[in-house]
């Protein structure tokens, strides 16, 4: 159901993900080159964070070889934030009239790479369930979400 059909008591709180946000911009000619190599990426910006020069995270990512390894980690670990989350949320899908989701369409709140990734780890096209066992696969950086929290409030 669209968000907008539901009532105001069924309403909550609503976050976009969207990786490529993340990539800083010494990296997007990386990614748009490296495509597979996500996993990888996305380890270089949490371990090093997102002010580096392009040749920190080119080292950083050529020198791990078991990036899928490393990145399973990360997305095992629960963020603090997502705890503040509900256990479970709607994934907002594409409007009735083929719109897709824009990026300040109803995102109140920004989360850390971290939490976007595990997020994400955990949703797929309907739904999102903290409890749920991580994919990698669930994870791109192209892919973007919107989870729907109802509120917990009467």
């Amino acid at each position: 159901m669209a968000p907008e059909k539901l009532s105001g008591r069924l309403r909550g709180k609503n976050i976009l993900i969207y990786p490529r946000n993340y990539i800083p911009d010494c990296l997007k000619s990386y990614v748009n080159r490296f495509k597979e190599k996500n996993t990888a990426v996305f380890n270089a910006i949490m371990a090093l964070g997102e002010g580096r020069s392009i040749d920190s995270y080119s080292r950083y990512i050529t020198g791990h070889s078991d990036n899928d390894r490393i990145f399973m980690s990360w997305i095992s670990r629960v963020p603090r934030d997502v705890l503040l989350f509900p256990r479970v949320g709607h994934i907002r899908g594409k409007g009735s009239n083929g719109t897709t989701i824009d990026s300040d369409e109803g995102s109140s709140s920004k989360c850390s790479l971290h939490t976007a990734l595990y997020i994400m780890a955990r949703s797929n096209r309907y739904v999102y369930i903290r409890d749920k066992s991580p994919l990698c696969s669930l994870v791109s950086i192209d892919r973007k979400i919107q989870i729907i929290f109802v509120s917990e409030g009467g």
